[in-house]
């Protein structure tokens, strides 16, 4: 579970991120291309893999992974 300043949440099963499973990944970023986030806190979650980023979380405040 990831949580975002204003309370909106993203969950991803166990299996979703497990490498043995799928090869998607879980990241907890701090940069873009070298860079601060700017705009979008100073963390941001990426899940990779997804046909639209629907689990990213933009100003990342709290994560339970």
């Amino acid at each position: 579970m990831a949580e975002r300043s204003g309370g909106c949440k993203a969950v991803c099963s166990v299996a979703e991120v497990n490498p043995d499973v799928q090869a998607a990944t879980v990241t907890m970023a701090d940069a873009l291309d070298g860079n601060g986030l700017a705009d979008d806190g100073p963390f941001r979650l990426v899940a990779t893999g997804e046909e639209r980023p629907a689990r990213w979380v933009r100003n990342l405040v709290a994560s339970g992974y």
